[in-house]
């Protein structure tokens, strides 16, 4: 499949305790929404076209460099007693606007619900 009509997304509305199912044109709608904390249950891709729904690859999402800092940046989160963050702030900055990090202040940054997914995902088993 090429490039998707739409994405389809599975979560769930925290306040009325109900499955909601959108459906967005682009990944930076995708991040909008992860931005305002919603857990996803599944993100996939949906062809218009052929009306097929199928899951989505990471890989095209992010570049071998991107997938290595996220890594990177996890495996000092996990054990910072490793020494200083290493990671170069444009790596940082770059992986906030894929959506992967969040800024949350004085320098912080924390893992999104998409970069969990994605971590699990390249993660070896």
């Amino acid at each position: 499949m090429s490039k998707p009509s739409s994405y389809r997304l599975e979560f769930v509305d925290s306040t009325l305790d109900a499955p909601i199912v959108r459906f967005v044109q682009t990944f930076e709608e995708v991040q909008q929404i992860a931005a305002t904390g919603v857990v996803f249950k599944r993100i996939a891709q949906y062809d218009e076209a052929t009306e097929t729904v199928s899951g989505i690859d990471p890989h095209r999402l992010v570049n071998a460099k991107e997938k290595a800092d996220l890594l990177r940046f996890v495996k000092f989160c996990e054990d910072s007693a490793s020494g200083r963050l290493t990671l170069p702030k444009d790596a940082i900055k770059r992986l906030v606007v894929l959506g992967l990090l969040r800024h949350v202040g004085f320098g912080r940054y924390e893992v999104t619900n998409i970069g969990d997914a994605f971590i699990s995902y390249f993660r070896p088993t």
